[in-house]
């Protein structure tokens, strides 16, 4: 079974199930040919040959073999690829949080510098809720951002 974590996976493996799977739903059955499979263009010839064959042989497609044992047609996709193929998109379009952390910080210690500013600004509650969402989910705030933020937290709640 492909390794969901590997290499192959990530670059070959899981860019040609989705197209196979969006083949599938534009033609149903369909006669496996490189040509027509967009992920495919890099691939030699027996690198695609082996990825549709992992893909068949760990059931994440249904397949027709040809001699020798390698895929000749798609003739259907499994409703667990269909949902595994639908999150890995989902997970591919969020950012990772670490990729936000600089621009998190700047964002978090500029709200934190308006909220110690005016602390019964109409939108401090927001401002509040932002700040604390943000130390939540801020996975390397440097220690003067934090008290920064934990100071405009406590502005004006005496």
């Amino acid at each position: 079974m492909p390794n969901p974590e590997s290499d192959q996976w990530n670059s070959v493996d899981l860019p040609l199930l989705r197209d196979l799977v969006e083949l599938f739903d534009h033609y149903g059955g369909f006669l496996l040919r490189q040509e027509s499979v967009r992920s495919a263009a890099g691939l030699s010839p027996m690198d695609f040959a082996f990825a549709a064959k992992r893909l068949a042989d760990a059931g994440r497609i249904e397949a027709q073999y040809r001699a020798g044992g390698f895929v000749h047609a798609v003739s259907g996709i499994p409703e667990q690829t269909r949902q595994m193929v639908s999150a890995q998109l989902v997970d591919a379009s969020v950012p990772r949080l670490d990729a936000l952390d600089d621009g998190l910080q700047a964002l978090l210690v500029q709200v934190a510098s308006a909220l110690q500013a005016e602390p019964h600004h109409p939108r401090a509650a927001a401002w509040r809720a932002f700040l604390k969402a943000g130390m939540d989910v801020g996975t390397d705030l440097t220690v003067k951002s934090v008290n920064e933020i934990t100071k405009a937290l406590l502005a004006g709640r005496s």
